[in-house]
């Protein structure tokens, strides 16, 4: 068995304004195992929620960041 911690890398995002420039709380979108390429593979779902959330804060004047752990 191996006992080396596998490092999870995760995406989150958060809305902010420029009368709110602290944003709201980082949400979690999707946390999978890192990998050496980067990528972080969203299901079809993830992405919907994602793509909405977006849609509706640039709908609003808000400003989206996306920010990845690990």
């Amino acid at each position: 068995m191996n006992d080396e911690a596998i490092e999870k890398i995760a995406l989150r995002y958060f809305s902010w304004s420029d009368e709110q420039p602290m944003g709201g709380s980082e949400i979690l979108v999707s946390e999978n195992p890192s990998n050496s390429s980067g990528e972080i593979d969203l299901s079809d779902d993830e992405a919907l929620r994602l793509s909405a959330f977006i849609m509706q804060e640039l709908s609003e004047g808000k400003h989206v960041t996306l920010r990845t752990t690990i």
